[in-house]
């Protein structure tokens, strides 16, 4: 595939969650309250995760989380997002760091703050999950990117874990994830062919082309949320960095 074709035919950069932003413009429509919700499920806890960091109180932080989502509709700001724009994760830390900074803007989306209701908030996990993971000497950026991040894995592993099942090669999951997905120290090619009762040249190229289509599936997820080629290398780059 020619560099010009990354994002689709002739040059043409098929970023579908930019395709949402543009849905979404129209809220009162069923397709854009749709698509609205769709940003919120991919967004909701990098946000939470910023919100969580600057403001130490755990219900300040769900009631700031939920009412950030009311400013985002109350100031269409939806309609203000643009492709040409680049990265919407960006775009959209921009507009949290700002509406934070706005007493009066906060305080008048809290008051409509059950807007931003429609979409189930787990925030019992969420909260679980920065318990475990970001220090006080990260700043609230690193914090939103590094769930980026998180949430951005774990959506590529469920697509690629369901691929495999559909596929037959339940084999490239789980060599994966016995040699990645544990927090301690990787277990040794051996130790994988033992637990899969195979040979370490057969848990090799298990790995390898495990590897390949994980990273295929990343670089699609990482796709729909920018606007071209360059911004997906930088959002890559960060991703690798922060990894």
């Amino acid at each position: 595939m020619a560099e010009t074709e990354i994002g689709g035919p002739n040059g043409r950069w098929a970023s579908t969650l930019w395709a949402t932003v543009l849905r979404a413009r129209d809220a009162h429509s069923q397709d854009g309250r749709a698509a609205l919700e769709k940003l919120a499920t991919l967004y909701w806890k990098p946000v939470y995760f910023y919100i969580r960091h600057r403001h130490r109180d755990i219900e300040t932080a769900k009631d700031l989380t939920q009412s950030f989502f009311a400013y985002f509709l109350e100031h269409d700001l939806v309609s203000r997002a643009r492709p040409e724009a680049g990265r919407f994760r960006a775009y959209l830390r921009t507009v949290l760091h700002r509406f934070l900074s706005d007493d009066r803007d906060r305080a008048r989306a809290a008051k409509r703050g059950g807007q931003a209701a429609r979409v189930p908030l787990e925030f019992a996990e969420a909260e679980a999950e920065f318990a475990y993971g970001p220090s006080q000497a990260q700043s609230p950026q690193e914090v939103y990117d590094r769930a980026w991040i998180e949430e951005t894995i774990a959506r590529t592993l469920d697509r690629f874990r369901a691929e495999c099942a559909q596929q037959g090669r339940a084999h490239w999951y789980e060599a994966l994830r016995l040699r990645f997905g544990s927090r301690g120290e990787s277990p040794s090619y051996a130790d994988l062919a033992r637990s899969l009762g195979v040979s370490e040249e057969a848990v090799t190229n298990y790995l390898h082309r495990a590897r390949e289509r994980f990273r295929e599936i990343l670089i699609e997820e990482v796709g729909q949320a920018v606007a071209g080629p360059a911004d997906l290398s930088e959002e890559l780059r960060i991703l690798g960095e922060l990894l």
